[in-house]
């Protein structure tokens, strides 16, 4: 427990020195607004159809792959001079539908979206 929060409290200046962590976060809120998506249907309530990014048959499709189900940790241990350093590491899991089903509704969001698109706008591509 102790690991994983120092990792999060450190996760921004971890993401500062190797980058590979800022795109994995990314990765992880992309899963999260993904599940989002499809959780309250939005692009039907958008009334919006997006093949080229949503059907298995478009050209941006994504290749499949066999996910692991387990992975074996790995455990280093590095003598230092008054002690020995042990990390250990193994397979990670991205829980994006667990996170996506605890919503808050918060009031202030409406107030937002009001002011987000003018009432005798449009969107600029319409």
């Amino acid at each position: 427990k102790r690991w994983a929060d120092n990792m999060t409290d450190k996760y921004d200046e971890l993401s500062t020195v190797d980058p590979v962590f800022g795109e994995l976060r990314n990765l992880m809120d992309m899963c999260v607004v993904a599940a989002l998506i499809e959780k309250e249907r939005l692009f039907a309530v958008a009334g919006v159809s997006l093949p080229l990014l949503s059907s298995e048959s478009s050209d941006l499709a994504l290749k499949k792959w066999n996910a692991a189900k387990k992975i074996s940790p790995e455990v280093s241990f590095l003598r230092t001079r008054n002690s020995v350093i042990v990390t250990a590491s193994g397979g990670v899991q991205i829980e994006s539908w667990q996170v996506a089903s605890r919503t808050d509704v918060d009031s202030n969001v409406s107030v937002v979206r009001k002011r987000a698109i003018p009432v005798n706008k449009s969107l600029w591509w319409q």
